[in-house]
């Protein structure tokens, strides 16, 4: 390399080391301040100013190196404390999802504070907003999905059943991430196949094939083909005359303007429970 490459390059770096450290050090003020507000009186003032300091630090974190280091600054335990106010839950979320989300040494920190049991308790709190639960179950998409770990946690707290009520709910943008938070695990786990089906949600899915179609339709259709595979207690529930798959995918099928990936779907579907 030439000399003056090597000099630009040595520059370069130089730059790119002084910024990700001025960005960990506003990462690290800014953490500072809300734990001071979050201590002290909590008044509308006050949360109004932390969710503006939420809002800047999510700027940051899309660096897997600053996601790690917001962690080793105890970031984390920071964005606990502010979910204990419905005013922050929204950003608090999106701060803990931004940081998780393919990020191993991270999902393992956040893991060990029991996050999952904390976003299935944000899930079935009644006091919070749709909004609220949407980021609540991004964050907890982000920490289970590719961390076997987190995933073992989600079935032994019951997860299957704590999200049935977000897949009948009239709030098609909830119940569609929630189909599909389900759809990812079970492609990776497939023990959930039994709680899928013990917990009274494979009858559900059916069910819902039955109702208008809407964007969550798509993702029910791949969710069913991936609990019937290989699943002969599954494929017998599913072949029962007061639930009969088979009639209802062949009604859906017929619809007008379904996507190839449903037709698809559908086939397989079929070819699974003759």
């Amino acid at each position: 390399m030439a000399e003056g490459d090597k000099d630009w390059l040595s520059g370069a770096l130089s730059n790119l080391v002084k910024h990700s450290t001025d960005l960990s050090n506003d990462i690290k003020t800014n953490l500072a301040s809300v734990s001071a507000l979050i201590d002290g009186e909590i008044t509308a003032d006050n949360l109004q100013e932390i969710k503006k300091i939420l809002e800047e630090i999510s700027l940051y974190l899309d660096d897997i190196d600053l996601a790690k280091d917001f962690v080793h600054l105890n970031g984390h335990k920071v964005m606990l404390k502010c979910l204990q106010y419905q005013p922050l839950v929204t950003d608090s979320c999106e701060i803990l999802a931004c940081i998780s989300q393919n990020n191993p040494k991270v999902q393992e920190i956040i893991l060990q504070s029991n996050m999952v049991k904390t976003y299935l308790r944000l899930l079935s709190d009644q006091k919070l907003e749709n909004m609220d639960k949407k980021k609540a179950l991004y964050a907890l998409s982000c920490l289970c999905r590719g961390y076997e770990p987190a995933i073992q946690v989600f079935k032994a707290e019951d997860g299957i059943s704590k999200l049935i009520p977000f897949i009948q709910n009239l709030d098609i943008s909830l119940s569609t991430k929630a189909v599909f938070l389900i759809k990812s695990l079970v492609s990776e786990n497939n023990s959930l196949k039994t709680d899928i089906l013990e917990s009274g949600m494979l009858g559900i899915l059916v069910n819902k094939l039955t109702e208008p179609r809407n964007s969550t339709h798509e993702h029910i259709l791949t969710l069913l083909a991936i609990c019937l595979t290989e699943n002969e207690d599954a494929i017998k529930f599913c072949n029962q005359k007061r639930i009969n798959l088979f009639r209802a995918v062949e009604i859906y099928e017929k619809q007008e303007n379904i996507f190839e990936e449903e037709k698809q779907a559908c086939e397989h579907i079929k070819l699974l429970l003759v």
